[in-house]
């Protein structure tokens, strides 16, 4: 059934693509609501076509993975991966945002991966360590970011550890 209201959607975008994008805005909100990974990469593929746009006074790639979000499992699977391979640093942090909206293993597992990885930029970390916290449970979460936390050590980190400590205190 979702995949082929995802198709009629797609017959109405495939109308309505002449217009601006802030016109096309009800057919992308029924797009987020199909619990399909086809959903979230039209979404997304759409948000990065879309460059400087703005939809709703946001970024229009913000708004749009925020649609994206509503996609189900699936969905989110598909911006875990795209997560991953984002070469845009505000687009990743859309991405990370757009993973936090559910408390489940995916989102947990995904911004764990992010926030331990130490080849990103400190505070892209610190802003998936605090998205990370809404996610928990605590008992899990807590240790492992009081881990990376002592493990910046160099210069670069030095502002990020501070915050992230800070988080740590404020949330446990």
């Amino acid at each position: 059934l979702a995949r082929a209201a995802l198709a009629r959607l797609f017959q109405r975008h495939a109308l309505e693509e002449h217009r601006p994008i802030q016109q096309r805005t009800a057919t992308f909100k029924a797009i987020g609501q199909m619990p399909l990974r086809e959903a979230a990469e039209f979404l997304h593929r759409t948000g990065v076509e879309a460059g400087a746009e703005e939809l709703e006074s946001l970024r229009a790639h913000d708004w749009l993975i925020i649609q994206a979000a509503n996609t189900g499992l699936e969905g989110r699977t598909y911006l875990a991966e795209a997560l991953d391979e984002e070469p845009d640093a505000l687009r990743r942090i859309d991405l990370i945002d757009a993973l936090g909206t559910a408390r489940d293993d995916l989102a947990r597992t995904a911004l764990l991966r992010l926030v331990e990885f130490d080849a990103r930029a400190p505070l892209e970390r610190l802003f998936a360590a605090k998205v990370l916290i809404r996610v928990g449970p605590s008992w899990e979460i807590a240790p492992r970011l009081k881990r990376v936390a002592l493990a910046m050590l160099g210069p670069e980190d030095a502002e990020a550890r501070a915050a992230l400590q800070c988080l740590l205190w404020q949330w446990y």
